[in-house]
């Protein structure tokens, strides 16, 4: 066209004007300052020459200056060579430009560009984390330990049915829609159209937001499934309901074709809210078109009806769009507005696909690791904490700590998602479907209000609900009032989210969005309003504070319950019971909201009182009674020692058991060279018990009931002597081993390089892998028959986990941890030298636990020669079935399991130190994916520790609130 009118190019209908094809003037561009001043001075200088050429005193010249009557252009040539000569001149003190200037960060500067900012938040990130992944290395001996790992794996094929089933389940409003528009009568949709659409997305908003909670996912798959399921809600909701509006257009546009009658509609034609618009701009009628005044109103309406139902680019009118292809293409597209036609890129890139689907994996990483090393442990340890806590004060001590440390985890975590979401996900479904306008948030670090902030932080929901909420309620309330509703609908929906992580309504996140409102009429107060700097301060500080109080108040009110109850006078008469608690333990929160019970079958020497510590005084377990056996001493001391520990650390009321003498065929032995004759020798602090052993049934009874009792696979057996009373409870019992969740077993030595543990070395028999022969483990070797009855069950084989030699060597008692347990690993206090004197200060319980490794350590000095610490097997057996991601197990490595019972068995020095292999645990590897026997390889060795330091503070409190009452 030659007029310069705009031509549409391709299907999006981009306009361009053949204007472009003829340059335009350039605009005057301001004279370089050296420039005009040498120009200056060249007028100057042939005006003084001319004076001194009329007096007769004026030189020659190499270079003459051009005459006066020289042309502009010609001065202007001259006077640009003597600049440039200047220019060139070397200066001994190069001249500094002082102008009148503003920094970068000055807040009245208007320089904006700090993208160096954004790749060093992402350098920082890394740095983080590889930091933290050679401390690992260090403690573990892995890179990372993900305790959320099973979080992201459970229930997945489950997820995803079901979210294809619900992506698929909004399609009914197609068919529905297509009824409405062919219907004559009262399935139009101004008439029962709208009210059968608004019935079927509430049945199905009810249904799909229940799925999660009915099925029992974990938090991770709820959150994801209930936010997709909101996305997926508005999305039908606008499509439904625009579409609805096209309808009564349509038929509003067919009824002026027919005479004009009383009955027909003549009323302007009504435009659906654009989504272009900001609230804070829209005003009665803006969007109304102006009527051309050579039109009757009658042509003019038709005009408008007939705009209103084609989209903004011409190339696409309604009903054309009800189409399914039109619709999945609306499900992929980045926007929750429904939109006849949507502006697009000319091609999509690949690349850029790939490098958004990689960020969206390496924020999730990230965001996995900084809540794993960074938000986790200290949640649990304030958890702890604040239950030890004495009065009131102290807890809101701790709690503020907590709070405080939890802010800038909180805000990299926040920083994360938003990032993940809104630039990664978004982006590339917006290369996926060529969307164009990928402008998904806006600097919404720069607001001065929470006003500001909704419209720009999450750009797709603000135009949602500004077209169907606020829009929508606008007819029918005040403008205060449909902003109140806003913000409640959105309120409701935090809360919600709040609820999938905690299983729990409280009404935080709720009461937090809604205080919003208060905040933006505050801040809308002149005086505060202008101080702009001061508002994006306070908005900030409330971000980040809000962040870390969000799942605070959750976990307070968890613990609130059992601080209240150990701060009571009227509680005090009775010993604290640590199962009172609930464990929350982020993100465990579904697998363990209440504490799992176990029953433990022990024979109790020293390594046997820290797991006889860590199940009574955990607050993630319920013991349900200890039966004993022989092992470490004869059954009668074993049985003695429990009951003394019990007593120790304030739990006698577990019921304890008498099993099993000796095993089925072999004669019984002990382990006195290690244990000392009474199984727990090297102690003066051990108290005299005071309830008697439970005679009204016999031991292996006693775990049936109390097994088969519990819910189906929630309760774990953990043995951690001989396996004589397991196998005999499996034999009479078969049934329960379909019932519980697993059996947790210390015991075995795998050897062969299986870890890098020093096992020891025995005088004239050199380096070995057994404890009790060069080939044996000592419970295992004990009753060889039954261990293996245990381990080639084939129910119990897929849900047993096994404590070897080889893991457990891994945990020593050093030094350094002996005090630890006796001073506490944060209590900073440590004397001089460990005197008599100093140890009367310490606490009998702690000073019981620290007598016990002492000795301990003496004895395997002197048998294995291990002089850095003794090994402390007994307790991981039982953190292997609460805390299974701090054991290591080569990304689900499974084996099938077998002990030897041929060969010499006694305690002879041949049969100690020579070829026999009785007793011998044999491990064989299982294909990648079967059932099998779980072996761990290492362990998170300083968190083990410090949780049973915590368990002993926690009965260190539970017997000083014995003895005070």
């Amino acid at each position: 066209m030659s007029d310069g009118s705009p031509k549409a190019n391709g299907a999006n209908g981009h306009a361009f004007s053949n204007d472009l094809h003829h340059p335009s003037p350039t605009r005057a561009r301001k004279l370089n300052p050296h420039i005009a001043r040498a120009f200056n001075n060249e007028l100057s200088v042939n005006a003084q020459r001319a004076a001194a050429a009329a007096a007769g005193i004026l030189s020659e010249r190499n270079t003459p200056a051009p005459p006066d009557d020289a042309p502009p252009s010609v001065k202007a040539t001259s006077a640009a060579r003597r600049a440039n000569r200047q220019a060139t001149r070397r200066r001994i003190f190069p001249t500094v430009d002082y102008q009148e200037r503003v920094s970068y960060f000055d807040p009245q500067s208007s320089y904006a560009n700090f993208r160096g900012f954004f790749v060093l938040f992402w350098i920082g990130l890394a740095i983080m984390v590889i930091t933290q992944m050679l401390r690992n290395v260090r403690e573990t001996g892995a890179l990372l330990n993900f305790r959320q790992w099973p979080l992201f794996t459970k229930d997945l094929a489950e997820l995803g049915y079901s979210d294809v089933l619900m992506c698929s389940s909004t399609a009914v409003s197609l068919p529905l829609h297509l009824l409405f528009v062919k219907s004559k009568g009262l399935l139009q949709w101004e008439r029962g159209g709208i009210i059968i659409q608004s019935l079927y997305q509430a049945a199905w908003l009810w249904f799909w937001i229940g799925w999660p909670f009915l099925r029992d996912w974990t938090w991770t798959a709820q959150v994801f499934f209930t936010l997709h399921t909101l996305v997926l809600f508005m999305k039908m909701h606008s499509y439904a309901f625009y579409n609805g509006h096209l309808s009564d257009t349509l038929i509003r546009l067919k009824q002026l074709d027919m005479p004009i009658g009383p009955a027909t509609h003549l009323n302007a034609a009504v435009h659906y809210p654009s989504a272009s618009f900001r609230l804070s701009e829209a005003t009665p009628g803006e969007d109304e078109d102006k009527e051309e005044p050579d039109l009757s109103p009658v042509l003019q309406l038709r005009e408008d009806l007939a705009k209103e139902l084609t989209s903004p680019m011409g190339n696409v009118t309604y009903p054309q769009n009800l189409t399914i292809a039109n619709f999945a293409d609306y499900l992929l597209c980045p926007t929750l507005c429904y939109e006849l036609e949507y502006p697009r890129m000319p091609k999509r890139s690949y690349l850029e696909l790939f490098y958004k689907t990689l960020a969206v994996f390496g924020c999730i990483f990230l965001m996995t690791v900084v809540s794993e090393e960074f938000i986790i442990p200290i949640l649990d340890e304030s958890r702890l904490r604040l239950q030890r806590s004495r009065t009131g004060i102290d807890g809101a001590l701790m709690f503020a700590e907590a709070v405080s440390r939890l802010l800038f985890p909180f805000m990299i975590t926040f920083l994360l998602v938003f990032m993940v979401i809104f630039e990664y996900v978004l982006g590339a479904f917006a290369e996926i479907t060529r969307f164009a306008d990928r402008q998904f948030y806006d600097d919404w670090w720069n607001s001065t209000d929470w006003m500001e902030f909704s419209r720009e932080w999450n750009i797709p929901v603000h135009h949602f609900f500004r077209r169907h909420v606020y829009s929508a309620s606008r007819g029918i309330m005040s403008k205060p009032a449909a902003t109140g509703l806003t913000f409640l609908i959105s309120a409701i929906a935090h809360e919600l989210i709040m609820g999938c992580i905690t299983r729990k309504f409280r009404g935080y996140g709720f009461v937090l969005m809604m205080l919003q409102i208060p905040f933006v009429a505050i801040q809308q107060l002149p005086f505060i309003k202008r101080r702009e700097l001061l508002n994006n301060i306070i908005f900030w500080i409330c971000m980040i504070l809000g962040l870390s109080l969000i799942l605070r108040p959750q976990r307070l009110a968890d613990n609130a319950t059992l601080g209240a109850l150990a701060r009571s006078p009227h509680h005090s008469s009775k010993p604290c019971d640590p199962r009172l608690t609930v464990y929350r333990q982020t993100p465990y929160i579904t697998s363990m909201a209440t504490p799992t019970p176990l029953w433990l079958d022990c024979d109790t020497g020293h390594d046997d009182a820290f797991a006889i510590l860590l199940a009574t005084h955990h607050p993630g377990l319920e013991l349900l009674g200890i039966s004993t056996t022989y092992g470490n001493a004869p059954l009668n001391h074993t049985t003695y020692n429990t009951r003394a520990i019990l007593k120790a650390i304030n739990r006698e009321d577990v019921p304890v058991y008498a099993g099993s003498t000796k095993p089925f065929c072999r004669p019984v032995h002990a382990a006195a060279d290690i244990h000392g004759e009474t199984g727990l020798d090297g102690t003066t602090c051990l108290p005299s018990p005071t309830v008697p052993v439970k005679d009204d049934m016999v031991a292996v009874e006693a775990m049936y009931r109390a097994l088969i009792s519990t819910p189906p696979k929630s309760a774990w057996l953990v043995a951690v002597g001989a396996l004589t009373n397991s196998a005999l409870l499996f034999a009479v019992h078969p049934d329960l081993a379909e019932h519980v969740a697993g059996v947790s077993i210390m015991g075995g030595a795998i050897g062969g390089g299986f870890t890098d543990a020093p096992m020891g070395v025995v005088d004239g028999e050199g380096e070995r892998f057994g404890n009790w022969t060069p080939w044996a483990e000592f419970n295992i070797w004990l009753d060889p028959e039954s261990a293996n009855a245990v381990f080639r069950n084939e129910v119990l084989a897929r849900k047993t986990t096994i404590v070897p030699l080889d893991l457990s060597h891994q945990f020593l008692a050093t030094p350094k941890v002996q005090r630890g347990l006796l001073y506490g690993f944060n209590s900073g206090f440590e004397p001089a030298g460990l005197t008599l004197e100093a140890l009367n200060h310490v606490p009998v319980v702690r000073r019981l636990f620290f007598e016990i490794l002492t000795f301990f350590a003496k004895t395997y000095a002197d048998v294995f020669g291990l002089v850095a610490g003794p090994p402390t097997h007994d307790p991981l057996a039982v953190a292997a079935i609460f805390a299974p991601e701090l054991f290591i197990d080569n990304g689900g490595e499974r084996y099938s399991v077998k002990v030897i019972t041929e060969g010499a068995h006694d305690t002879s020095d041949s049969a100690r130190g020579g070829q026999s292999q009785c007793g011998r645990t044999v491990a064989e590897p299982l294909p990648k994916g079967c059932d099998g026997v779980r072996i761990p390889r290492s362990l998170a060795v300083e968190k083990l520790w410090r949780m049973l330091e915590e368990c002993l503070a926690r009965a260190e409190t539970s017997v000083k609130e014995s003895t005070s009452a």
